[in-house]
């Protein structure tokens, strides 16, 4: 018979030094742009519980602003914040490739951050 060797159980702390577990912390805005939807991941730390946000959009760019005024919900938790981006702005999206697209902002004053579809050309 085979000599067996008891393999012990590992603490918490080896298996995530072995191991990535979980989705890594987004540190910069994201656009997911799929078939049928659109989608705004924020950076974590940029909303608080009971944050909402507003889409504004001009020629040159679209952009967001959080607060408990927001007419639009965010989704998800700590890790995983989002929001549904407008068809209006979607439409500015028609020739961008699908898939996870990092996005520059713009930070201005009264936590708005502004996107200029310039970036999205070269995308």
């Amino acid at each position: 018979m085979d000599d067996l060797v008891l393999i012990p159980k590992a603490t918490r702390e080896e298996i995530l030094k072995d191991a990535r577990t979980g989705r890594p912390t987004r540190k910069t805005f994201a656009l997911r742009h799929y078939s049928n939807a659109c989608i705004l991941a924020l950076p974590q730390g940029i909303c608080v519980d009971g944050d909402n946000v507003d889409f504004f959009m001009s020629k040159s760019g679209f952009a967001i602003q959080i607060g408990p005024e927001g007419g639009r919900t965010i989704t998800g938790k700590k890790n995983t914040r989002t929001a549904s981006v407008p068809i209006e702005i979607r439409k500015m999206f028609k020739n961008l490739v699908e898939g996870s697209h990092d996005l520059i902002a713009d930070e201005r004053a009264d936590r708005i951050w502004f996107f200029p579809f310039s970036q999205f050309i070269s995308a």
